[in-house]
């Protein structure tokens, strides 16, 4: 399992006057069938509108290219991407297509296509509306989030959707993007667009379910994908962990916490390989114990325990380990703010979205700056924090 916190699928979500919904970018699977694309020697940025591309599989991918580019301008590019009113009405059904215009007005005001520099390939995959509402297994559909399913619902039929991927080369990890679809003779982009509409899957972990692809959930079960073998299933698991591999520990101990991937649900049972996890250096053992023990899953609560469990990860870099140190916190502790900008320096969004609220009122122990607010807001923004986009996009 490459991507540990979506194993879990918990999301701890600040309590703040900056309203956030949680969600992610950086995702997993080897995806080989996807279309790549490389930035080779390529140079320039000219910054094409969306109506320069064709609307075809090539168009989009020559698209997707431009954000490769040496130089190219990737905010011009994203901004040539927003949908005009009369997109809305073309791409979805009935209010829906309100719904969505007020929702995409907000984000683009601060949003970015982005990827890292080393981030130098993409992969791109297609999917039409009907095989978007069909299962979403038997296409190249299994490669969106699964909130397109609940999405899907309301889209315009007729319409071919994509969904690509920055990555390095050889490598699997990556910023993913979706919501790329050709509407009145242009190239628009609607991202997330369950969320724009207001849908989610219902259930404890219906936030994890929106967020992965089917095809990354099935490896993640050890179950069959239809493009190879499968990977490792939990019963593998448990013998790597009595092995003394840390990360199947983990891997084990949070099955048997929530009675996922085959395995009873059984949080005594879980709780100590956690336990053994953490203790082996496993951060995601470690945040996964701490919340155990903060909740009093499978053992007595113990605050001070699930604290220091959440430090040791913390500590080595895992940011949503620092942002749940920091939300245990009161808001005048003046260690608050230190954790929450180390959150956010890993790349945690809420971790950003939290550090950047308490800067735009001024409080939390700190004096407010606006300049700086808006950096961090805009931060969450490249990060997928939608609510930060608009956040960011106000202040002046």
């Amino acid at each position: 399992m490459k991507n540990h916190k979506l194993v879990f699928g918990v999301v701890l979500c600040a309590s703040l006057s900056l309203t956030a919904a949680c969600g992610g970018k950086k995702e997993g699977g080897d995806n080989k069938e996807g279309v790549k694309v490389s930035e080779g020697d390529k140079k320039g940025g000219d910054n094409k509108a969306g109506t320069d591309y064709p609307g075809t599989s090539e168009g989009a991918k020559q698209l997707v290219e431009a954000f490769l580019k040496k130089g190219a301008d990737a905010k011009a590019l994203t901004q040539a991407l927003k949908p005009a009113t009369d997109d809305y009405a073309a791409a979805f059904e009935g209010d829906m297509a309100g719904k969505a215009q007020k929702a995409y007005e907000a984000m683009f005001g601060g949003f970015t296509v982005s990827h890292k520099p080393a981030q130098t390939e993409a992969k791109l995959w297609k999917a039409t509306t009907a095989q978007l509402q069909a299962p979403m297994m038997a296409s190249d559909a299994k490669y969106f989030p699964g909130g397109y399913k609940q999405a899907a619902k309301h889209f315009k039929k007729g319409l071919t959707w994509y969904r690509f991927k920055f990555t390095e080369p050889g490598k699997d990890l990556g910023m993913g993007w979706d919501g790329l679809v050709h509407v009145n003779g242009r190239w628009v982009m609607f991202p997330k667009p369950w969320r724009a509409m207001g849908l989610k899957s219902t259930g404890k972990n219906g936030a994890m379910f929106d967020n992965i692809s089917p095809y990354d959930m099935k490896k993640m079960l050890g179950e069959k994908t239809g493009g190879g073998a499968a990977k490792a299933g939990p019963k593998d698991f448990v013998k790597k962990c009595e092995a003394g591999n840390f990360e199947a520990c983990a891997d084990a101990g949070a099955s048997y916490l929530l009675g996922k991937q085959g395995m009873p649900k059984d949080p005594a049972k879980g709780v100590p390989m956690l336990k053994k996890a953490c203790d082996g250096g496993s951060l995601f053992g470690c945040e996964i114990y701490g919340r155990a023990l903060k909740r009093g899953m499978g053992v007595p609560k113990d605050l001070a325990g699930a604290s220091k469990a959440f430090t040791k990860a913390c500590d080595g870099g895992k940011g949503t380990s620092c942002r749940a140190l920091a939300l245990g916190m009161k808001s005048d502790d003046p260690k608050r703010i230190p954790l929450l900008q180390k959150a956010c320096d890993a790349k945690d969004k809420i971790g950003c979205v939290g550090l950047g609220a308490a800067y735009l009122h001024g409080n939390q122990g700190t004096k407010k700056d606006l300049k700086k607010a808006k950096e961090i807001l805009g931060k969450a923004c490249k990060l997928g924090e939608k609510m930060a986009c608009k956040k960011a996009a106000e202040i002046k």
